[in-house]
């Protein structure tokens, strides 16, 4: 299977990470920040993308995230926002989901971790906005106790779900991603 990382061989951060070339139906999971996996390895995250992807039977994913800063623990990511690489982040992914396919789909999946750090609050928040005005569907695998999107990671979806096979993709529907944003901006 070929993986592609945007860029492909930065180790500080990354746009993307997808095995969608050319294809005509893609999973967007929005997660919180790139980890380790790049175009020659997965890594416990984009493995269970890729495995929740075959759930829905579609072979393509992508991952993007509300902030490119690659770390394998949210607490390790900066305390102060780079505002560049923010604004390059943003724009990207908001041109991800504009774009978007009507066959394609969206789960947001950033988890508890969104509120280590304010610019990653803002972030989510900022893609609750484009998800409702371009009115693009959007779903999750469940909540957290902070009703936030549970993280995609192997030990997230395996306390939850106790299987791959039981993964439940809920909708969101508009209600339900302001009340989202709500829980956002405390």
């Amino acid at each position: 299977m070929l993986i592609q990382a945007y860029p492909s061989s930065n180790t500080k951060f990354r746009f993307e990470l997808s095995n969608d070339i050319g294809a005509e139906e893609v999973i967007y999971f929005i997660g919180l920040n790139p980890s380790t996996a790049d175009s020659n390895s997965f890594d416990p995250t984009s493995r269970s993308c890729h495995k929740l992807t075959s759930l829905w039977g579609i072979d393509a994913w992508a991952i993007l995230n509300l902030y490119p800063q690659r770390a394998v623990f949210p607490k390790a990511l900066n305390r102060r926002v780079n505002r560049k690489l923010f604004d390059e982040n943003t724009a990207f992914v908001r041109q991800k989901l504009v774009k978007k396919n009507l066959k394609n789909k969206v789960v947001l999946s950033w988890g508890n971790a969104v509120f280590t750090r304010a610019y990653l609050k803002r972030a989510a928040v900022l893609f609750i906005d484009e998800l409702v005005e371009n009115q693009i569907d959007c779903f999750h695998m469940g909540l957290t106790a902070n009703n936030q999107p549970i993280h995609p990671s192997p030990q997230a979806i395996l306390k939850k779900y106790r299987s791959y096979s039981n993964v439940v993709f809920k909708s969101f529907q508009k209600e339900d991603l302001i009340q989202l944003k709500a829980s956002l901006l405390v």
